[in-house]
């Protein structure tokens, strides 16, 4: 099976998969990936890519659960975006491989209802299972606390490479700088990352500390190194107001090149 956005292709004990748009009825359903990985036969490995906004997450969980089930290595890079359901497929992955300016998004889950109050509390209940079942799939990967993550599903997160590995969402961090194969996607969220919009940072309402960590980490920069750079102000800060002589180009400078987006 060849398409431009997905494609299987097998090989000496070994199946390979691109998952290049979305999932569920508008780009590769759990029963096809399901069937076409079945019919590749007793493979030792599995290896996927993935460039994906998600999709159905139905689908990605019966795909994530057929992955983890099954006895061959799954091997799992994110060329792009892993974002909604394609994170919880990228989860399936013995091993995942991010380069440092990919991203892995992972929110709450949602839908549309039409019907009665009851109808939609029934709605609401199914969807508070749904998030459970997801929080849990990342907690298991990851190691980290069930509140933490819970906390950052709802509020729907961005992971870099970087972030993504120092998380435990992903196991390596590549030198490639491919992040541009995740452009097109942003009309499907709410809050995407400067770093994949093309948009100039806003400076304009930096306040604090914890405001100005913010703008860094969402040009694309990794916790690690927003907190550093965001300390590295304060820093600066200090010298300015011990030393009204000291030259402040410098920082100048850091903020010219957030408000140019050259910190992507």
């Amino acid at each position: 099976m060849s398409k431009t956005w997905y494609n299987l292709t097998t090989a000496q004990n070994s199946v390979s998969i691109d998952i290049l748009d979305e999932i569920g009825v508008w780009g590769i359903n759990a029963s096809q990936f399901i069937n076409e990985v079945k019919e590749a036969g007793d493979v030792s490995d599995i290896n996927i890519a993935i460039n994906s906004p998600g999709g159905s997450v139905f689908d990605g969980l019966a795909i994530y659960n057929y992955l983890k089930s099954h006895k061959a290595q799954v091997n799992v890079e994110v060329l792009g975006l892993a974002a909604s359901a394609a994170s919880v497929i990228t989860m399936a992955g013995d091993t995942i491989r991010m380069p440092e300016d990919a991203f892995l998004m992972i929110h709450a889950p949602y839908t549309g209802v039409q019907g009665d109050a009851e109808e939609m509390r029934k709605t609401a209940d199914v969807l508070d299972k749904i998030q459970e079942s997801l929080v849990n799939i990342y907690v298991e990967r990851t190691g980290m606390e069930y509140s933490a993550v819970a906390e950052m599903v709802e509020e729907e997160t961005w992971l870099n490479g970087v972030t993504a590995m120092e998380l435990g969402f992903a196991d390596e961090v590549t030198d490639q700088a491919i992040a541009a194969l995740a452009k097109g996607f942003e009309k499907n969220f709410k809050s995407v990352p400067q770093a994949l919009t093309g948009k100039k940072i806003d400076i304009s309402n930096i306040s604090t500390i914890r405001d100005f960590e913010k703008v860094l980490r969402d040009s694309g920069l990794s916790r690690k190194d927003a907190t550093a750079l965001a300390s590295k102000k304060v820093d600066i800060q200090r010298d300015i107001e011990s030393k009204p002589e000291v030259d402040i180009s410098a920082f100048n400078s850091l903020l010219d090149a957030l408000a140019s987006s050259q910190l992507k």
